[in-house]
């Protein structure tokens, strides 16, 4: 039993740091905003073509937590407000803490294939290889 905690806890530390090195690489990416906005496109349709299974991952209250992010999103697109390099860290090392299963990382290496579609470092290897069979 302690031995299947420690693997399981192993697991988290390798899932967070191969979110971290992953958000880390494409904070240092030119991004060009054809691809972030296409990126949106797509989430928001998966987002309302499966509206009630979110339902049950992020709640009301988890989304209004999040919503300061989008808030700043917003403020930097509309406003002269900038993003400072210790700010992104700072972010990056939050959401990075929040890995825990190997799904998310699958799911991130999704989102940023979609912003770097040129960048094979993001590609997700398993959806890869369902494309080709």
């Amino acid at each position: 039993m302690k031995h299947e905690e420690e693997e399981t806890k192993q697991l988290s530390i390798d899932t967070a740091a191969e979110a971290k090195m992953l958000l880390m690489k494409a904070s240092r990416l030119p991004t060009k905003w054809n691809d972030i906005f296409n990126s949106i496109e797509l989430f928001r349709k998966k987002i309302q073509a499966g509206r009630d299974a979110y339902d049950t991952t992020a709640n009301d209250a988890q989304v209004g937590l999040m919503s300061p992010m989008l808030i700043m999103f917003a403020l930097m697109l509309e406003t002269n407000m900038t993003m400072q390099p210790l700010d992104t860290n700072i972010i990056i090392n939050v959401l990075a803490d929040n890995f825990r299963e190997p799904h998310q990382i699958e799911s991130l290496k999704n989102l940023l294939s979609e912003l770097h579609p040129n960048k094979k470092e993001f590609i997700n290897e398993r959806k890869k290889y369902r494309k080709l069979t």
